[in-house]
């Protein structure tokens, strides 16, 4: 309804060292309760990721949140898929070598595209597929020293840009089926 109240300022940080700290202060439409936790409002969910600061990118029909995470041990954003209380993190997936990730898109399969910066310098697109657990990076595929993936549909075509050495950028099309590049 129009005159609904809004949910949308109530945010909280997630554990940090044993303590809770509250972003927000407690408010009639953002209940919090004696231990610092949301309270029962039906339609707030915390994902209860540990971490200084995460960020929900994307949702899908089926309920599946894709997002980032703030590493507690590294300053290294990284990126996950939760559902039903249950997070996977894509984060290792990506390598040693990946420290600032982006989730961009995630499509009714669960599938999810974003790119990574890595320790090289470099900007790299990937694809990950929760049916097969496998995580492509795109970016070699497509032979740029720097790409990313903006969109995925649910034929599990993706589109994005590379960039080439001499910074000059231009679209591409995946298809993660079929395995081409147009």
């Amino acid at each position: 309804p129009a005159n609904a109240p809004s949910t949308r300022s109530c945010h909280r940080m997630l554990p940090v060292g044993g303590s809770t700290r509250l972003t927000t202060p407690p408010t009639p439409h953002c209940p919090i309760n004696a231990t610092g936790e949301l309270g029962a409002d039906p339609g707030l969910i915390d994902l209860a990721i540990a971490s200084r600061n995460s960020f929900a990118n994307r949702i899908n029909d089926a309920g599946q949140v894709a997002g980032n995470y703030e590493a507690l041990d590294a300053f290294k954003i990284m990126p996950f898929i939760w559902k039903s209380g249950i997070l996977t993190d894509l984060g290792p997936l990506l390598g040693p070598e990946a420290f600032l990730s982006s989730v961009n898109d995630m499509n009714e399969a669960g599938q999810v595209v974003g790119s990574c910066f890595t320790t090289s310098f470099q900007n790299q697109a990937f694809i990950y597929t929760p049916a097969t657990g496998d995580l492509l990076n795109i970016g070699v595929l497509l032979g740029a020293p720097n790409s990313d993936a903006r969109a995925v549909n649910d034929q599990g075509q993706v589109v994005g840009t590379i960039t080439n050495a001499n910074f000059e950028t231009q679209g591409y099309l995946y298809d993660s089926v079929a395995g081409t590049i147009t």
